[in-house]
C-alpha cells in the first residue's frame, strides 16, 4: 500500500520536510485506522473539513500525542526527530508490540546527543534499542531539525518488522 498517496501528488520528494499533520496522516494510515471513525480534533488549529483532521484526532484520543499545551497542534510545523520518536514510542507501547526498554541505554555514541531535548531523551532511547533511530555518518540523530519523507518512509518500514504480541490491538501493514 502507497501510505504517502493523496499528500503530494506524484512526486516522492525525499528531502521534503514532513508536517507534524503528514506525519499522525501517514502513521494513522500505516496502522489502518478508519478516518470515518474520527471527528473532528479539539485542538483549535485543526479544521474539521482537512484531510488530517480525523488522523490527529485518532492520534490524541489514543495520548500519541498533546500538541502544544496551549489548544493547538501545529498541524503545519516540520516534525522534529524527537517529536516522532516520542509518537511512535507511545505508539508502540499502547499497542502491544514486542519492544525493549531502552532506558538504561547510553547515547554518547551520538556526537550531538547533548542536543536531545529532557522530555525526548527516553524516546531517543527506545528508538535506538528498538532499531528505529535514524543516524546519519556524522553520527547525529539532529533531534530538534525537521525530519525528512525519507527518513518517515525508513521508520514506517522499521515500524512494520517489530513483532506484535498475540494481544497487539493496532498492525502496521506491509
Amino acid at each position: 500500500e502507497n501510505f504517502f498517496d493523496g499528500i503530494t501528488g506524484a512526486a516522492f520528494q525525499p528531502e521534503k520536510q514532513v508536517s507534524r499533520a503528514v506525519f499522525v496522516t501517514l502513521l494513522g494510515r500505516a496502522a489502518g485506522i478508519d478516518p470515518e471513525a474520527y471527528g473532528a480534533p479539539e485542538f483549535t488549529d485543526v479544521r474539521a473539513d482537512v484531510y488530517y483532521a480525523p488522523y490527529v484526532t485518532w492520534a490524541s484520543d489514543q495520548k500519541l500525542l498533546l500538541g502544544y499545551g496551549n489548544g493547538s497542534y501545529g498541524p503545519n510545523d516540520p516534525i522534529t526527530h524527537e517529536q516522532m520518536y516520542l509518537i511512535v514510542q507511545r505508539f508502540l507501547e499502547s499497542r502491544g508490540y514486542q519492544t525493549k526498554d531502552g532506558a538504561d541505554v547510553s547515547l554518547s555514541f551520538l556526537s550531538d546527543a547533548d542536543k536531545i531535548s529532557p522530555w525526548a531523551v527516553d524516546a531517543v532511547k527506545f528508538a535506538h534499542t528498538n532499531g528505529l533511530l535514524i543516524v546519519d555518518a556524522n553520527r547525529t540523530v539532529r533531534p530538534t531539525e525537521p525530519a525528512a519523507r525519507w527518513e518517515l518512509a525508513v521508520l514506517l518500514q522499521s515500524l512494520s518488522e517489530i513483532p506484535q504480541t498475540a494481544t497487539a490491538t493496532a498492525s502496521l501493514t506491509d
